[in-house]
């Protein structure tokens, strides 16, 4: 049997369910590592720094776009999905190797391996779903599965809004 057929045997139940899993978890988070990093930024973060997590979150709603997209138009979608994914890990790299690891303790950088996992297996769950089966029984999920998602995405925005305008204008001098 190949892999597709087995896929094809997953309930869309259990693909809604990672993704809440792997959200719920990657927000609660980056909510703390955000916190983290407002306490920090007065004695060190840099411009660079700010930027890189600038960088970051718009791959990320690239990243999403492309995700939304899989629903209608998978092919068209998934050159977008890869450049986003890719970027995005590439700036979640130097973020690491340049920022983080000279700077954090053991904590903080256990905060950022969790937020890193979870990420990643959140979109390739989402991908999976997305590009090989549109979403197919997206609309037969329980109500408050809807509601789980329509909390994680105003969360994310939430977070996202205050890494980009918290830190404006307020880098080391």
């Amino acid at each position: 049997m190949d892999i597709l057929s087995k896929l094809n045997e997953v309930p869309p139940l259990y693909f809604a369910l990672g993704m809440v899993v792997f959200g719920l978890i990657f927000g609660v988070l980056w909510y703390t590592d955000h916190k983290t990093h407002l306490q920090i930024w007065k004695k060190d973060i840099s411009d660079g720094e700010l930027r890189t997590h600038r960088m970051i979150l718009y791959a990320s709603y690239g990243l999403m776009f492309s995700l939304l997209l899989m629903a209608w138009v998978p092919w068209v979608a998934l050159p977008i999905f890869i450049g986003c994914w890719v970027t995005r890990s590439l700036h979640e790299t130097l973020d690491e190797m340049f920022w983080h690891l000279p700077r954090c303790s053991e904590f903080e950088t256990l905060i950022h391996l969790g937020m890193w996992i979870c990420i990643h297996a959140g979109t390739a769950t989402t991908f999976i779903w997305g590009f090989f089966f549109q979403y197919r029984g997206f609309s037969d999920l329980p109500w408050f599965l809807h509601a789980c998602f329509i909390a994680i995405f105003l969360s994310y925005s939430y977070i996202g809004h205050h890494e980009i305008f918290d830190y404006k204008g307020k880098t080391r001098a």
